[in-house]
């Protein structure tokens, strides 16, 4: 019984050792041929992003509110959590 739970854990660490790896998400066309000024042109797409949802306007807010209601059921009421601590 020992030797099953010794066995059972080094085969779970393993497991577990493996799925830690680091992988390269790029396809072959970006890693052959790489862009050029990636970080200007990644810059230059989140402010046209941020334009986009009007968080340029976000700044010049007096007030900002919002306001959610969470229905929890089930084994989500037993889960000792509060994303939002003072709300109940």
């Amino acid at each position: 019984m020992k030797n099953l739970k010794q066995l059972s854990g080094l085969l779970l660490f393993t497991v577990l050792l493996n799925s830690c790896a680091a992988v390269d998400l790029r396809t072959e066309t970006v890693k052959n041929n790489p862009i050029e000024n990636a970080e200007t042109k990644g810059r230059g797409l989140l402010n046209e992003a941020k334009l986009a949802m009007g968080y340029d306007h976000l700044s010049s807010t007096k007030v900002y509110e919002a306001s959610t209601v969470f229905n929890w059921k089930g084994l989500w009421l037993m889960m000792p959590m509060n994303p939002f601590p003072g709300y109940n």
